[in-house]
């Protein structure tokens, strides 16, 4: 039976619930300022978000610019989608406070898949488990902290430089 050292995994709708830390982000954003998030609420950021993703093409992690300027593009982005936001309801409250408020929010969600801190723990007790999240550092180290006595090692695309579940995983391993 083979063994092996290292197992790596992806962190969002991996182990985390990406959509429901993001739901719950939202809401604590509009609960912030006071406004409820009812669902129209929650339709309009999401259809922002789809529309300006697509416009910033961060889903084509595959072009060179996207590659060389995707957290850049990504902070933009994250600005751009308050700033229509704010725009849509009109908040008394800056795009870029709104797109902090955000972040921070997210920060804090840990919301697991069902399951998920048990197989980690499972896995580090046999192999060193790696985690291989697209993201910002500070966000996704946070949203992570459940899972911090299993993990050998997290590697975020903001702090190495790839994006999208680095394809050459041999460089990465190199640095282990």
């Amino acid at each position: 039976m083979v063994r092996y050292e290292y197992f790596m995994v992806d962190a969002d709708d991996t182990i985390l619930d990406y959509k429901q830390a993001e739901i719950n982000a939202i809401n604590k954003v509009f609960n912030h300022i006071n406004m409820e998030c009812n669902i129209k609420a929650g339709e309009v950021f999401g259809d922002i978000c789809k529309e300006l993703w697509s416009l910033y093409k961060l889903d084509n992690v595959n072009d060179e610019i996207v590659q060389a300027q995707y957290h850049s593009l990504y902070y933009e982005y994250q600005i751009e989608r308050f700033r229509k936001l704010k725009m849509e309801f009109d908040f008394d409250i800056l795009a870029e406070e709104l797109s902090e408020l955000y972040l921070n929010s997210f920060a804090e969600e840990t919301v697991a898949i069902c399951h998920a801190e048990e197989v980690c723990a499972k896995i580090s007790a046999v192999c060193k488990l790696i985690i291989i999240t697209n993201g910002l550092t500070r966000i996704q180290l946070s949203r992570l902290g459940m899972f911090k006595p299993y993990i050998y090692k997290t590697y975020v695309s903001e702090e190495i430089g790839f994006i999208n579940q680095v394809t050459d995983t041999s460089t990465m391993l190199s640095t282990i």
